[in-house]
C-alpha cells in the first residue's frame, strides 16, 4: 500500500518568495506567512472548507537556468534561517531545459511536469495531491493544468496579487523575512482555490496502466526525455478506441452484464470493484454491510408469512389489544387460558409454553369460541416484556447461527407457526405487518419488492379473501420509497380446492383494473414431493393461457427433474431456489439461453440444506453453495430473503452470506451484476423495468463516484 502523504506540486520561475507564500497557505503552523493579513480568518476558513491539509512534501518543478538557481538558493537560505523543516522540499529539472525558446525544450518541460505528476499521484497514496501554478513561464502553467486533468488532484492553488513591480515585498531578501510580513502589501496577496477535486483521466488506466516505475524520476537535474509525453499524446489520440476496447474486453470475459451506465465510470473504479472481494474477512463485515445497505436492490422472493422477527410479532399482536381484552371480558375460559400463558411467561415455564407451541394449531389457534387470530395474538403479546424469551421459545437450540444449519424444510417451516396465517387473519395485523415490511425495505434501500402471499390462508368469517388482498394493496401502494407488487401463491401440498381457489383469484386479479400494476405473477410453493410440476399442468393451464408470469419453487431439496418440469411443463419465467440445477448441465444451459432467473435465498437455503461457510475457520459442511457456479456460467441468479423474520436476515445480509458461502468471496463488481439481475428479472412491464434500472443505476453511480 502506498504511504500516506500530502504533496504540493508547483511550477517555479525566478521569484523565491512564492514558495514561502505557498507554505504559509498550506502549512500556517510551520510558517504563518499571512499572520498579519487583514482577511486571515476568511482565507483559512475557505481553505478548511475546501479540505486543504498541511503538506508533507513540496515538489518544485523549475528550469535549468541561472535565474531559477539563484531564486532557489535564496529560498534555501530563507528556509534554513527561519528553521522551517516542513514541508520537505524536492526539486525537479531537466538538464538544458532553460529558456524554452524552441519546441524541443517545451516538449521536454511538458514531459517533466507529467512525470512529476505521475510520481506524485502514486506517492500520495490515500493522501492529498495539490498543485500550484503561481510560478514559471506561461507554458509551464498550461502544462500543469493539463496534467491535473490527466492525473487528477484534490485542489489547484493560486496566489493572486496586486503588488507593484517595485514592491518591497517582491524585492525582500531572505535575511529580512524571518517573521511574517507586515504592512499593507501582505493584504494585496490573495491565496485561493481555483478549482477543487478532479478525478484522473480514464485514458491513463485502460490497457497497460501508466506507472511511475516505467518513467523514472530523480530529485535534482536529470536527462531530458519526452517518452511519457509521447505515450500520453498517443493515448489521447486513440482514447475513444481505447475506452471501447476496454469495455469490450471487460464484457467479453464475463457472461454476466453490469449496469450499462456503470461501464462509463472511471476504469480505475471498475478495476477496484473487480478486485475488491467481500465475505472473506470477519473484520470487514460491518463496512461490507454498510456498503451493501446503500445499494438500491430488488427483492423478488419474500413471503409475507415469514417477515416478522419475534419482537415485531409482539408489536403486531398488540394491534389487537382492544379485541383481546374485550373477548377476555366475555369469555372466562379464554380469560383463564390467557392468564395461564402470562403466568408461564412470567415464571419462565418453558415446558408449558413449548407444549403449546408443538401443537400450536390445536392449542393456540383453535380455541373454542374464539375467532382467529385472537388466540395467537394473545399468546404472543404475553411476551411483551420478554421479547428475548419469545425468541428462545421459538428457536430453542437454533439461536446460535452455527446451529441453525441443515435443519430440513419441516423444522424450518415450523419456526413460522406463530406468524403468517396464525397471526395475520385480521386487517389490523395484516396492515401492521405491511408497515413493518415498508420500513425494512426503506432501511435496506430495497426500491422494488415482490411480496408473496396465499390470501385464502388469511380468510375468516369476517375477513373475506377480497379484503385480504385489498388490505395488502392499500397498505403497500402508499409507499414512496419502494415499489411493491404482489405474487399469489398456490400450494402443492394443501387441499387441492385451495390451490384452485388461488388460481381463480389470480385470474380475477389479472382482469381487475385496480390490480393491473400491483398483481404481477403466480407462484407454486410447498412440499415438492406432494405434486410434481407436470401434475399441476392442467390446473395451471388457464393462468398460462392468460400469459400470467409464473415462478415455481423447484429443486430446493429434490432432484433437477422438478426444475425441468417447471421450465418445460409450466413455462416458468423464474425458479425459486433451484439448488439442484447444477446436476443437469443441459438444463442449466437452457436456463442461460432462455434467461430464466433463479431466485436464490442464501440464509434459508443454508438453514434448510446446509452449505460450507468459508468465512468460518472450521467448515462444518462439505456441499458448496451453487450460486457462483451458476453466475460464472451465465445463469441469471438473483439474491433474496425468502423469510427475513424466520431466517433472521435482511437482503443486504443475504448478499454478504452469499459471498461467505462462495470460495474466495464475491467481488463488489459481481454484487452489482447480481443486483442488476434482480431488476432485470422483475415481473413488471418493460417501461417500468427500464425506469427502475435507470433509477438504480443513477443511485449506484453516485455511490461509486461521490
Amino acid at each position: 500500500m502506498a504511504e500516506y502523504k500530502n504533496i504540493l506540486v508547483t511550477t517555479f520561475g525566478g521569484t523565491w518568495l512564492i514558495l514561502p507564500e505557498l507554505i504559509g497557505y498550506t502549512n500556517p503552523n510551520d510558517f504563518d506567512f499571512y499572520q498579519n493579513h487583514s482577511r486571515r480568518a476568511e482565507i483559512f476558513s475557505r481553505a478548511k472548507e475546501q479540505g486543504i491539509e498541511p503538506v508533507d512534501e513540496l515538489w518544485v518543478i523549475h528550469t535549468d537556468s541561472e535565474i531559477a538557481s539563484k531564486a532557489l538558493a535564496s529560498f534555501g537560505l530563507w528556509q534554513k534561517q527561519v528553521g522551517c523543516v516542513r514541508p520537505k522540499v524536492k526539486y525537479f529539472c531537466y538538464q538544458g531545459v532553460s529558456e524554452m525558446g524552441h519546441e524541443e525544450e517545451c516538449k521536454a518541460m511538458a514531459d517533466l511536469i507529467m512525470r512529476v505528476m505521475l510520481h506524485a499521484s502514486e506517492r500520495v497514496g490515500t493522501g492529498n495531491l495539490y498543485i500550484s501554478l503561481v510560478g514559471g513561464r506561461k507554458n509551464m502553467s498550461a502544462d500543469i493544468q493539463r496534467a491535473s486533468d490527466l492525473f487528477g488532484c484534490h485542489a489547484l492553488i493560486h496566489i493572486a496579487d496586486s503588488l507593484q513591480r517595485n514592491s518591497l515585498l517582491l524585492t525582500v531578501s531572505p535575511e529580512l523575512l524571518l517573521n511574517p510580513p507586515t504592512g499593507d502589501e501582505v493584504n494585496q496577496l490573495n491565496p485561493m482555490i481555483v478549482f477543487g477535486r478532479k478525478n484522473a483521466s480514464p485514458v491513463l488506466f485502460v490497457g497497460e496502466k501508466l506507472k511511475a516505475s516505467i518513467y523514472p524520476l530523480k530529485n535534482g537535474i536529470s536527462q531530458a526525455s519526452t517518452s511519457l509525453l509521447d505515450e500520453i499524446n498517443s493515448r489521447l489520440e486513440k482514447s475513444n478506441s481505447l475506452l471501447i476496447n476496454s469495455y469490450q474486453q471487460r464484457v467479453s470475459k464475463s457472461p454476466q452484464t453490469a449496469f450499462y451506465g456503470l461501464q462509463l465510470i472511471h476504469p480505475q473504479i471498475i478495476s477496484n470493484l473487480e478486485n475488491s472481494f467481500i465475505g472473506n474477512d470477519a473484520a470487514f463485515v460491518s463496512d461490507e454491510l454498510n456498503w451493501l445497505r446503500k445499494l438500491p436492490k430488488a427483492e423478488l422472493h419474500c413471503h409475507i408469512g415469514g417477515i416478522l422477527s419475534p419482537s415485531e410479532m409482539i408489536e403486531v399482536a398488540c394491534e389487537l389489544n382492544h379485541e383481546i381484552n374485550y373477548t377476555i371480558q366475555l369469555n372466562q375460559k379464554f380469560a383463564n387460558w390467557e392468564s395461564n400463558v402470562e403466568d408461564a411467561v412470567a415464571n419462565n415455564d418453558n415446558d408449558l409454553l413449548l407444549d403449546l407451541m408443538r401443537n400450536s394449531r390445536g392449542r393456540i389457534r383453535s380455541i373454542a369460541g374464539i375467532e382467529e387470530p385472537l388466540g395467537v395474538a394473545a399468546f404472543i403479546r404475553s411476551f411483551k416484556k420478554k421479547p428475548l424469551f419469545l425468541e428462545e421459545i421459538i428457536y430453542n437450540d437454533l439461536l446460535h447461527e452455527n446451529s441453525f444449519v441443515a435443519i430440513g424444510i419441516n423444522r424450518y417451516e415450523k419456526l413460522g407457526d406463530l406468524q403468517g396465517s396464525g397471526l395475520l387473519k385480521h386487517p389490523k395485523t395484516l396492515a401492521k405487518t405491511c408497515e413493518i415490511l415498508k420500513q425494512k425495505c426503506l432501511d435496506d434501500n430495497i426500491i422494488y419488492c415482490e411480496l408473496r402471499c396465499s390470501p385464502a390462508n388469511y380468510v375468516t368469517s369476517t375477513f373475506p379473501i377480497e379484503q385480504v388482498v385489498e388490505t395488502i394493496r392499500r397498505s403497500l401502494t402508499s409507499c414512496s420509497s419502494t415499489i411493491f407488487t404482489l405474487i399469489i401463491i398456490g400450494s402443492r401440498h394443501n387441499n387441492p380446492e385451495l390451490l384452485k381457489r388461488h388460481i381463480e383469484l389470480a385470474r380475477n386479479l389479472a382482469e381487475d383494473v385496480r390490480y393491473k400494476q400491483f398483481f404481477v405473477g403466480f407462484d407454486i410453493a410447498g412440499d415438492e414431493t406432494a405434486k410434481s410440476p407436470s401434475e399441476l399442468k392442467t390446473d395451471m393451464e388457464d393462468l398460462l393461457r392468460q400469459c400470467i408470469r409464473t415462478t415455481i419453487h423447484a429443486g430446493e431439496g429434490v432432484s433437477a427433474r422438478n426444475i425441468w418440469e417447471a421450465a418445460y411443463e409450466l413455462n416458468a419465467d423464474r425458479i425459486g431456489h433451484g439448488l439442484t440445477l447444477e446436476s443437469n448441465s443441459s438444463l442449466l444451459q437452457r436456463f442461460i439461453d432462455r434467461k430464466i432467473a433463479v431466485e436464490m435465498c442464501p440464509s434459508s437455503n443454508n438453514q434448510i440444506i446446509g452449505y460450507r461457510n468459508f468465512a468460518h475457520s472450521v467448515p462444518s459442511m462439505d456441499a458448496i453453495y451453487p450460486l457462483k457456479k451458476y453466475f460464472d456460467k451465465g445463469v441469471r441468479v438473483t439474491i433474496n430473503t425468502d423469510n427475513p423474520g424466520i431466517s433472521r436476515t435482511s437482503l443486504s445480509n443475504e448478499f454478504l452470506l452469499a459471498a461467505q458461502l462462495t470460495p474466495e468471496g464475491l467481488s463488489r463488481w459481481d454484487i452489482l451484476k447480481i443486483i442488476r439481475n434482480g431488476f432485470k428479472s422483475a415481473f413488471i412491464g418493460a417501461e417500468n423495468k427500464k425506469e427502475l434500472l435507470l433509477k438504480a443505476e443513477n443511485q449506484i453511480s453516485k455511490i461509486l463516484t461521490g
